[in-house]
């Protein structure tokens, strides 16, 4: 006979072990979790001819970070050099950029990201070099006191993954005309909806092919 209660017992001793072990690695270690990315076009009065943006959400689910810095790096297309450029901290409340989040605390959501009118010609010929997320290994490296905490996958098998299920999802809705894809917007088909995925290859493509439309027609800071 299958002892049951043997089974319930261990697997109550696995999950207290995963529960101890969880609990210590997030009161001794940095440790962040993306909520949510965005990319996309936006006007305001400070800049009416509109600007591109690409935004991450970070939560801090371990240690608090006294500084915390993110930058995006990638190869160069012959594979030889490496690029890197830094995003600026956002403030969530008044939208002011800053070079880096101060004062994480654990369960403190912080917002990083890349707006095109903040940017100068050198940052904006560096991104354009991106062109392949994949190839060129595309990732978001998040720091702490200078020192290198993770890295957030812009490419790879689990984006690719997701990005299919994405663009999948999407392809139904439009097929049976639900969703955003409703000819009534007000009908029940409309409320359909599918799960957000965070996808940060997505977003950072999106961001970056906008970019050659407003190189002419938007002040960036000067070098």
């Amino acid at each position: 006979m299958i002892d049951f209660v043997g089974i319930g017992s261990l697997l109550v001793a696995v999950i207290a072990l995963w529960v101890a072990w969880d609990t210590r690695r997030k009161s001794t270690q940095h440790i962040v979790r993306v909520l949510e990315v965005a990319n996309g076009h936006e006007r305001s009065v400070e800049h009416p001819q509109g600007s591109h943006y690409f935004h991450i959400y970070f939560r801090n689910i371990g240690l608090a970070f006294p500084t915390m810095w993110v930058s995006l790096g990638f190869r160069e297309k012959d594979g030889k050099g490496w690029v890197s450029c830094p995003l600026e901290a956002i403030d969530i409340l008044t939208g002011q950029s800053h070079p880096c989040a101060t004062g994480v605390a654990t369960g403190l959501v912080v917002k990083f990201g890349l707006q095109s009118y903040n940017m100068n010609d050198m940052q904006l010929r560096f991104l354009r070099l991106l062109s392949d997320l994949g190839k060129q290994e595309a990732i978001l490296t998040v720091y702490c006191a200078g020192y290198r905490v993770t890295t957030v996958a812009a490419s790879g098998w689990r984006e690719r993954t997701k990005e299919s299920i994405w663009r999948m999802s999407h392809a139904i809705l439009r097929k049976m005309g639900i969703g955003y894809y409703a000819s009534n917007q007000e009908s029940r088909r409309s409320r359909i909806s599918i799960p957000k995925i965070k996808l940060v290859s997505l977003a950072l493509k999106g961001f970056i092919q906008g970019l050659p439309e407003e190189t002419g027609n938007v002040q960036r800071k000067q070098m």
